[in-house]
């Protein structure tokens, strides 16, 4: 989290649906699907009631221009052991 700011995005997975949204290490996530996201429970939350598409407003960086991106996600097989 960067009070005051959002959540910054830390990595993103090759071939992504992030990636292929234009997402890239260090953006700032200011606002998810109307939401401004203050904390990980917040986004957390977001993201649970998403059915799946997130509409995020974005900082290129801490201080840079405001982005949109609009991010559909998949499923991902998991792993039963």
């Amino acid at each position: 989290m960067l009070p005051g700011k959002g959540i910054g995005v830390e990595s993103i997975e090759a071939n992504s649906p992030a990636a292929e949204a234009g997402l890239t290490p260090g953006m700032v996530i200011t606002r998810c699907n109307g939401v401004d996201i203050t904390d990980d429970a917040v986004f957390g939350q977001v993201i649970a009631e998403s059915g799946g598409v997130l509409e995020m407003e974005l900082l290129e960086t801490i201080d840079g221009p405001q982005l949109e991106a609009t991010v559909q996600m998949i499923r991902l097989p998991t792993a039963n052991f």
